[in-house]
């Protein structure tokens, strides 16, 4: 197949033809297939219910600054996919697409087809196999719901799992009690995770539950608000600033105007990001545009 439009057109209307089946397993066995393509970067995983959209899309901003590679692979369906699979901002080539597709359709089990993998599974296989042929060096990967039954779960243990917020609104997928939800969500943490951020909007039994997975799999839990201190300036004080204090860089970011609070936990969750990404070596400039744009 040489055409992107037929090619998502012949993609897009797959279905799980059995949805009791393990989805999860079953991309993973490709990855397997394709000799773990995952594993030639670096993985950032960005679970929760809210928030992710607002956190990948202002780490992927900062983290371009460091001139690495980066990656992004934003999940579900879209009417371009290859919108979805991009490196320092630039959308996947509709030849690379076609080509990665090829590639992948030439290693799928001796008992799958094509119409087996739903749009959104092609489209995460492609993603990866992308990645790896284009040796990024790290992923920035928010999966689409829950976590541990999402397909981004198909990976190998990410480096870092950032948990931007927990609560009931997916139960009827995700499970009916606290503990199931917290394990949907922590459930992606393996061994060889190196930490856990988790974002200071999860309080109470919510916070106890993912802590304790997380720790019981001997992996570091990182709490933002410990991390990062916030200090306003004196009210009707312009132009009104932050000042900002983490283990790894003190500074005053100024604001353009008055910072909601869904946007002060983000930029919790991104300080303390950062902070560790500069424990692990890397370079990240903390741009005060790229902040609170």
């Amino acid at each position: 197949m040489d055409n992107y439009k037929d090619l998502i057109e012949s993609v897009k209307n797959n279905s799980c033809i059995n949805t009791s089946c393990d989805r999860v397993g079953l991309v993973r066995q490709v990855l397997l297939n394709l000799n773990r393509p995952d594993q030639f970067y670096r993985i950032i995983h960005v679970v929760g219910t809210h928030g992710k959209r607002d956190f990948v899309k202002v780490l992927d901003r900062l983290m371009e600054q460091s001139g690495l590679k980066i990656a992004c692979l934003i999940g579900g369906l879209s009417s371009d996919p290859r919108s979805q699979i991009k490196i320092n901002g630039q959308s996947i080539s509709e030849e690379d697409y076609i080509h990665n597709f090829l590639q992948i359709y030439c290693h799928l089990p001796l008992d799958m087809t094509e119409n087996e993998l739903t749009q959104a599974e092609w489209t995460f296989l492609i993603g990866l196999n992308y990645f790896a042929e284009k040796n990024v060096d790290w992923l920035i990967l928010p999966a689409v719901m829950g976590g541990i039954g999402d397909t981004s779960n198909a990976i190998g243990a990410p480096d870092l799992v950032v948990v931007t917020s927990c609560c009931m609104d997916h139960w009827r997928k995700l499970g009916s009690t606290i503990h199931q939800v917290a394990q949907a969500k922590a459930g992606v943490v393996k061994p060889g995770t190196k930490a856990v951020i988790v974002g200071p909007g999860i309080q109470g039994e919510f916070h106890e539950e993912i802590a304790a997975i997380v720790r019981s799999k001997g992996v570091r839990v990182i709490e933002s608000k410990q991390f990062v201190t916030l200090s306003l300036n004196k009210e009707g004080s312009l132009p009104a600033f932050l000042q900002v204090r983490t283990p790894q860089q003190h500074f005053n970011l100024t604001l353009p105007g008055k910072l909601s609070k869904r946007k002060l936990r983000n930029l919790y969750l991104i300080l303390t990001t950062v902070n560790w990404l500069k424990e692990n070596g890397l370079t990240v400039k903390t741009s005060c545009k790229a902040l609170v744009d």
